[in-house]
């Protein structure tokens, strides 16, 4: 199980420099400022996922803590 383990580590590592390889090749037929653009948009998008999560987590958050409140309330 160990050697199936490292050989599907090893095909995912190949897998991602072959994409990296590719990726490479394409963007650099592009001018400098397309390729900035690109990872300028990249970045943005991450960024934006990131602030919807910490907006789920920060409502997560409160919900537990209405969830205790209600708890402790006599009903």
């Amino acid at each position: 199980m160990a050697e199936e383990d490292k050989s599907r580590e090893e095909f995912k590592k190949k897998c991602k420099e072959l994409r990296q390889n590719i990726l490479n090749a394409v963007l650099s037929k592009f001018p400098d400022e397309v390729i900035e653009h690109l990872g300028n948009s990249k970045k943005e998008i991450l960024l934006a996922i990131r602030s919807m999560i910490d907006e789920e987590i920060k409502k997560t958050e409160g919900d537990v803590t209405k969830a205790k409140e209600a708890k402790t309330k006599p009903h």
